[in-house]
């Protein structure tokens, strides 16, 4: 009888106890679940703002840049606009670097850098800038944005052109609303205008050009590199040699890609502000007080703090959420512009926007499954 009693107790202790460590156990998977959930909560919330962080510097860009080149503004100097912001970008990104805002490594400053690949590089990416803010002079926001849509049809273009690269039927099929939704809208647009027109064109190509350009040609070869960098090695003293570090310039952030471009354009613009621009600009600046001043400078600002966005918003998703947040961006944009300047948009024309969209997200969802795979 006692002997069953104390069986009897032995087996609830040892109820009890897997009773306690299931409790326990529950309580830490509840536990390790509330973490993972407000961790995943605190993620989408970074990458909400992220995304709106960068489209209100990208849209705030584009729309001041439109202000900036209206009558109202009265400013009309594409090259000088594009030298503040490349000299401003060049300076602030120099900035962030030797405060340790920024983790990564600047981009050595040294002329063994400047191969003839990246200085091509550096001439167009520049002249997408300078013909983008030629055509805003022009044209409205949302035509600008609709016609630049059509960048990947002319990467594809060029693609195979100059190096051969065949795409899928898909790919191809993609491309036909893209086309089809620019002309389209070019041929309905009611604020259209030949030079504004030309401008936006000549960007698609160059932009399309750089793109392709940089995927293929804007890298050194080993030797190259090896060359460069025992050149840099031996102008060096030992105790610099051991402390430098060489920075990859194939694969270059947002402010790098400043550093890299910023001094060649630059020399590239200055004599061309010299011999078609100074002399207007200093009449321009002469009727014009400290607002004006104020919204050039803050046009600079804006400029920067969206390649500060687009660094901290690659950061924080994943190439696929990048492109597609991107293509959204644009919708974004349009919408804004139209609101605020109050363009008219023909039927047509508007048709012709959503049909460049639509394609532009047909086209993207293929390259994101294509690299998935």
């Amino acid at each position: 009888m006692a002997v069953a009693t104390s069986m009897a107790a032995v087996d609830t202790s040892e109820s009890r106890l897997k009773e306690n460590v299931a409790m326990s156990s529950d309580a830490d998977d509840q536990k390790s679940a509330t973490k993972k959930s407000v961790a995943h909560e605190a993620t989408m919330l970074v990458t909400i703002v992220s995304i709106l962080f960068w489209y209100a510097f990208n849209g705030a860009t584009v729309i001041l840049n439109r202000y900036i080149f209206m009558e109202a503004f009265g400013f009309k100097f594409p090259l000088t606009l594009t030298f503040l912001h490349m000299l401003s970008g060049f300076v602030l990104s120099i900035a962030c670097f030797k405060t340790r805002v920024l983790p990564m490594q600047m981009l050595p400053l040294s002329i063994t850098v400047y191969t003839k690949e990246r200085l091509i590089f550096a001439l167009l990416f520049v002249g997408n800038i300078i013909l983008g803010n030629v055509a805003l002079r022009f044209i409205p926001v949302s035509f600008m944005q609709t016609v630049k849509s059509g960048v990947p049809f002319f990467v594809c273009l060029f693609s195979f052109a100059l190096f051969g690269v065949r795409y899928t039927a898909q790919t191809l099929l993609s491309m036909i609303p893209v086309v089809f939704g620019v002309c389209l809208a070019s041929l309905n647009e009611l604020s259209f205008d030949m030079r504004g027109f030309i401008a936006v064109l000549a960007a698609c190509f160059v932009q399309a050009l750089q793109i392709v350009f940089a995927s293929r040609l804007l890298r050194s070869s080993p030797e190259d590199e090896a060359a460069a960098r025992a050149s840099e090695l031996e102008s060096q003293s030992s105790d610099q040699q051991a402390s430098k570090v060489v920075v990859n310039t194939e694969k270059l952030d947002a402010f790098n890609t400043v550093i890299l471009v910023a001094p060649p354009a630059l020399v590239f613009l200055s004599p061309l502000i010299l011999t078609t621009e100074l002399y207007p600009l200093m009449n321009w600046l002469s009727v014009k007080g400290s607002f004006e001043l104020f919204v050039l400078i803050g046009s600079c600002l804006i400029a920067f703090a969206l390649n500060l966005s687009s660094f901290w918003l690659l950061k924080v998703v994943t190439g696929v959420t990048y492109a597609t947040a991107g293509n959204f961006k644009v919708v974004v944009v349009i919408i804004v512009s139209v609101m605020i300047f109050k363009n008219p948009i023909s039927g047509q024309a508007a048709m012709g926007c959503i049909i460049t969209v639509l394609g532009c997200f047909w086209y993207a969802s293929i390259k994101n499954r294509t690299i998935e795979s």
